[in-house]
């Protein structure tokens, strides 16, 4: 018989953290066998200079939880999303916590490399966007953005340690298959800056191919919370990802979330990233090549009742490799209004205005159940 656990689903559901966090944090007892949860939405965009660029889409994304005891727990997550004619079914993470550790916890499998803050569950997030750090494409380079949203399989060992005052530490270390520069739709070989516009420089992440070397990636993620609503963390990670293991990508991140309360109702939301990422090309036979690029975002909500404005600004700057750009400068600014029916359904409607490019309108509903 199935029995539901006594944590709210509001917290099970939260994505970009693991959904084991929550039991190993509160010490919860073996209550149950399974759940089944998730989200969905229903979403549209728009670009103004092109009448011909308006579309309605629609996703689900079924979470299951099944723990054995009370030291086991299996967590898994599926996306369906429309894309033209057909329906896509991704594998967002499918992964074994081992939770009978007081301040550890052992996870292997599929998971969400805690690399960033952003979640990509879409009912969370309040602008229906996500800023141009990154960008959900399924083990796919990202278009335009820096980062996909990282998947990756491999293990990856969690500490937590309540520390003075009501803050609380955790460090993250994980190793992972890591990125590969030979994917189905991609170039193959060995990346050259003097050829920046190539497939080959563009990396992929995630689980959608084999490795294609022996190296993997490492990284590394220091969390602080506390219970006034201030979060901080750093990660980094450092991987090979050509077939001769010459070749290497590192990234830093850095983040924080201000969200302070008062008589428990948030005074407002203020959360920012910066991420560094240096990709290593060989420019001849003898001599390897460091790229560094990068980006940021600043977001400032507050909600008031059931309404929430948003505003975020994102900016990625140039970075050269060889006679162009391996990654394009883009300034956004986004502006959004939501609207909360209830905790988890909110409908979200953002303008993104692009200072070197096309501007957008999106409005998003969606709903965690």
């Amino acid at each position: 018989m199935l029995r539901r656990l006594a944590v709210p689903l509001t917290v099970l559901c939260v994505s970009g953290a693991s959904l084991a966090e929550p039991l190993m944090a509160q010490g919860a007892p073996p209550l149950v066998r399974g759940l089944l949860t998730g989200y969905g939405s229903v979403s549209y965009s728009a670009e103004p200079d092109n009448a011909y660029a308006n579309n309605f889409t629609a996703t689900v994304s079924p979470l299951l939880l099944y723990q054995v005891g009370s030291d086991f727990l299996f967590e898994a997550e599926m996306d369906l999303e429309l894309e033209e004619a057909t329906t896509e079914l991704h594998l967002e993470h499918a992964q074994i916590h081992y939770l009978g550790f007081e301040y550890l916890q052992v996870t292997a499998g599929m998971f969400h490399v805690p690399f960033g803050m952003w979640a990509h569950a879409n009912w969370i997030n309040r602008m229906p966007t996500p800023p141009l750090l990154y960008q959900d494409t399924h083990g796919a380079p990202p278009d335009g953005a820096l980062l996909p949203i990282l998947f990756d399989v491999g293990v990856m060992a969690r500490a937590r340690i309540p520390l003075f005052d009501g803050w609380t530490t955790s460090a993250d270390l994980w190793v992972t298959q890591g990125p590969s520069d030979e994917i189905e739709g991609h170039g193959h070989g060995t990346p050259d800056p003097a050829e920046p516009h190539s497939d080959a420089a563009a990396l992929g992440y995630g689980a959608t191919f084999e490795d294609n070397n022996s190296d993997k990636m490492v990284g590394l993620r220091l969390r602080a919370v506390s219970h006034g609503g201030v979060t901080v963390q750093a990660a980094g990670f450092r991987a090979k990802y050509d077939h001769d293991s010459e070749l290497g990508i590192y990234g830093v991140n850095l983040s924080l979330i201000l969200a302070p309360e008062s008589g428990g109702q948030p005074l407002f939301d203020l959360r920012g990233e910066g991420i560094l990422l240096g990709q290593e090309f060989l420019h001849d036979a003898d001599a390897i090549e460091t790229v560094n690029s990068g980006g940021y975002y600043v977001q400032l909500s507050k909600r008031s009742g059931a309404i929430e404005p948003v505003v975020r600004w994102s900016q990625l700057p140039q970075a050269i490799a060889g006679e162009g750009p391996l990654v394009e400068g883009r300034r956004q600014m986004a502006i959004g209004l939501n609207y909360w029916f209830a905790p988890s359904v909110p409908l979200k409607a953002a303008y993104n205005v692009e200072l070197d490019g096309t501007d957008a309108l999106f409005i998003e509903w969606s709903v965690g159940f």
